[in-house]
């Protein structure tokens, strides 16, 4: 189907809405999905229309299958609308579909993860963290983690300004980024933490990704999130506090040291890794880990870290970002040795 198919072609409603129309008629859905083959290689549909079409028939058929489920019918006696959460594009084309089987809907909004949390937490499946401005917006939430990606993909090196203090904290990040880095970390064990994050993620906004390391608890997440910080950075692998950085929309990249830290990570949400201490042997745990971590994981090491030198065996085993502290900045250190520290490590 895929190569019958214009992939840059634009939403096709009424072919849309052809698919959904079929998906109400007998059949099993391997019999319809070969209709759109046929239709497209008869030209019976235009290779801009496929896809739209596909969407219809995959989405009835998704509606018609779900209201023959036990209990759904009767529900629908009451004329209750079927909620729609999840992102507003896809939602429209629900209501639409739904629409056409005769049922209401209501869009709650581009809510998606904390409704699934919602649902989970009813169920007894999930003892999260209650939801507190759960529903930050799908577009704010993809947009932090872009600006992540871009950040790390132009320079893998996060800047860990460990006992940076307020006053230090502006000039300290334009020397950062004026040297090439891209991505800054202020560990909340330093002097008023979220006073530095607050200056920096101000002035530096459009530079540079500004968060927090040594990220413990949820309610630090919660402040980070209210300084105007985007990363979550942690030496250790917590769900509560991964959830949390979720349901904020930020980035969460938190600590492991073993495969099952890793795994419970990812599964918990996190957007990267960070394997932690990276010293004493780690590029051999890295290595290992690679192997069976899901391609395209992005680990960053830290600790340890000083030099391209001591970078090299864990690029080796599979990092792909680097976190340097002492080395770039310790309490003490000037902003003008920070400009040359940060210049011999870019």
């Amino acid at each position: 189907l895929s190569k019958l198919m214009d992939e840059n072609s634009a939403f096709s409603q009424s072919a849309f809405d052809r698919g959904v129309k079929y998906a109400q008629m007998p059949g099993g859905v391997l019999h319809q999905l070969f209709s759109v083959r046929t239709l497209g290689l008869f030209s019976k549909l235009g290779s801009n229309e496929l896809e739209s079409y596909l969407s219809g028939l995959m989405q009835g058929t998704d509606i018609r299958e779900g209201l023959t489920l036990p209990g759904v019918s009767s529900a629908l006696k009451n004329q209750d609308p079927v909620l729609l959460v999840g992102d507003r594009v896809l939602c429209e084309q629900y209501a639409s579909a739904f629409q056409a089987f005769g049922v209401s809907t209501k869009y709650q909004g581009d809510t998606a993860l904390a409704g699934l949390q919602i649902v989970a937490r009813e169920l007894k499946m999930l003892p999260l963290c209650p939801l507190s401005e759960a529903s930050v917006s799908l577009s704010t939430r993809t947009s932090h983690l872009k600006e992540f990606k871009i950040a790390a993909g132009k320079m893998p090196l996060v800047a860990i300004l460990r006992g940076i203090e307020p006053e230090q904290a502006v000039e300290v990040g334009e020397a950062l980024v004026a040297a090439g880095f891209t991505i800054i970390e202020v560990p909340l064990n330093s002097p008023n933490p979220f006073d530095s994050i607050r200056l920096l993620a101000r002035s530096l906004k459009g530079k540079a990704v500004v968060g927090a390391g040594t990220v413990i608890t949820s309610e630090q997440v919660n402040k980070v999130a209210e300084a105007g910080g985007t990363l979550i950075v942690s030496p250790n692998t917590d769900r509560e506090v991964i959830s949390r950085t979720i349901e904020k929309g930020l980035v969460s990249v938190p600590g492991f040291r073993t495969p099952s830290e890793a795994f419970m990570a990812l599964a918990s949400g996190a957007h990267a890794l960070k394997l932690f201490p990276a010293s004493a042997g780690g590029e051999g745990i890295l290595k290992g880990t690679m192997a069976v971590l899901p391609k395209g994981t992005n680990v960053f090491a830290v600790g340890g870290i000083r030099d391209a030198e001591s970078m090299a065996p864990y690029w080796k085993a599979g990092a792909r970002g680097f976190g340097l502290g002492s080395s770039l900045y310790k309490a003490g250190t000037t902003t003008a040795q920070v400009s040359s520290n940060a210049k011999s490590l870019v």
